[in-house]
């Protein structure tokens, strides 16, 4: 094997290793703030030699999944909702304002999770994308499983910023789903219906690896909620 195939070699191999442990932070195997296994434990796990390990928690770092103590070894540090805080909707001004800067942030996401989302996010986002089929199919308002699930395509990113804008931005986005589903002039049967099937769609482009689908499609989802709450004309 020449120099670049083994350069490829080592590349596929740690980025094996990071989907497993992207996949154990985001599930909550490995919690917040506990430190992980010794480099030298996790190399034998995953049958990797330490270089390619450490390949691999350096992209968790350059993440801000996790972060390394001297003399201690590599902690989770993920989850760190509490550094931003953009305080409750003061008014329907406001409400607007939120959705029109989710849309911006959202659709990005989308694309940037089409481009970079691993097989593992998107067995995460597939799994999300069941869980708020069964809210809604059991009649369940699914705030939580919609939130969980656009939180998931930030993880998808990659991207630490999205990850934790996205969450701190939790209780706005709760609100304004539920907003939507109150002042829906759908039935409510009708209004889940629609949601699950833009969500599917949304997580269908994502899937594909098509980032400008994925864009518009978070675009048309998000735009629909701003008009079910605002009109057509986008005031109220």
């Amino acid at each position: 094997m020449d120099a670049q195939g083994m350069t490829a070699n080592r590349g596929s191999l740690s980025d094996t290793v990071y989907e497993a442990l992207h996949e154990l932070i985001t599930t909550g195997a490995f919690a917040e703030n506990s430190r992980l296994p010794s480099e030298n434990d996790l190399a034998l796990e995953y049958k990797v030699s330490r270089p390619v390990l450490r390949q691999a928690l350096s992209r968790l770092r350059n993440e801000g999944l996790v972060e390394s103590r001297q003399g201690s070894g590599s902690f989770v540090s993920r989850r760190a909702t509490g550094s931003i805080s953009f305080g409750p909707l003061k008014d329907i001004q406001d409400v607007r304002k939120c959705m029109d800067f989710r849309r911006g942030i959202e659709c990005e996401a989308a694309a940037q999770a089409a481009m970079h989302g691993t097989e593992s996010s998107f067995a995460e986002l597939h799994r999300t994308l069941q869980n708020l089929k069964a809210a809604k199919v059991g009649m369940q308002e699914g705030l939580e499983e919609d939130f969980a699930f656009h939180l998931a395509i930030a993880q998808a990113t990659g991207n630490r910023f999205f990850v934790i804008t996205i969450e701190a931005m939790k209780p706005q986005v709760l609100f304004s789903i539920n907003l939507i589903r109150s002042l829906s002039s759908m039935s409510a049967a009708r209004h889940r219906a629609d949601s699950v099937q833009e969500h599917v769609q949304i997580y269908e482009a994502i899937a594909a690896r098509d980032p400008e689908k994925a864009r518009n499609t978070m675009s048309v989802a998000l735009q629909k909620g701003i008009e079910r709450v605002f009109g057509a004309s986008g005031t109220q």
